[in-house]
């Protein structure tokens, strides 16, 4: 099963076409032990890295992005899964209406000093959407897309955050 995964974590891409005929594309490969993402702009048949995942290594409970080890491909959607001690992540990702829309979820055994999705901003041609439990935060050349913890919960405990991004017009 994990040669299948690596096969196809080489050519896994998902295309967004809008109303203008702008795109997003977003292209995971493996490196080391899990997977990363660029999300590129793609106008008059020129591609342009927007964000790049940050990610974490093997050793870091709490990494700067989800620590994806799988990844599989179901029509328009990519679904990834992956672990640490602190916890269980699991991610969709569907190209719709010219928007890239991603949907974290991570089931946590204990409280997280930290927890969400880290990118490096390449260049600011796009636009963020956050939906339901999510905030962002722009450190420098990161966002940070997190989601909000209550300190009520009591774990184990499921913390979800979605958000989209676009291009900019």
């Amino acid at each position: 099963m994990a040669e299948a995964t690596h096969a196809v974590s080489l050519a896994t891409t998902l295309k967004g076409l809008d109303a203008q005929g702008q795109r997003l594309r977003v292209e995971f490969q493996r490196n080391g032990d899990r997977f990363e993402h660029t999300i590129l702009g793609v106008r008059d048949g020129e591609e342009t890295p927007l964000l790049k995942s940050i990610e974490g290594t093997s050793d870091e409970i709490a990494p700067a992005s989800p620590p994806f080890a799988e990844l599989h491909r179901q029509g328009e959607t990519v679904f990834l899964s992956g672990a640490t001690t602190l916890g269980h992540w699991s991610m969709s990702v569907q190209a719709t209406d010219g928007r890239l829309k991603f949907d974290v979820a991570c089931r946590l055994k204990n409280k997280a000093d930290w927890l969400g999705s880290t990118y490096r901003v390449v260049d600011e041609n796009y636009l963020l959407g956050l939906e339901d439990a999510a905030q962002t935060k722009l450190q420098q050349d990161r966002l940070l897309v997190m989601p909000f913890i209550s300190t009520d919960d009591c774990f184990p405990t499921t913390i979800q955050w979605r958000y989209s991004i676009a291009a900019r017009k």
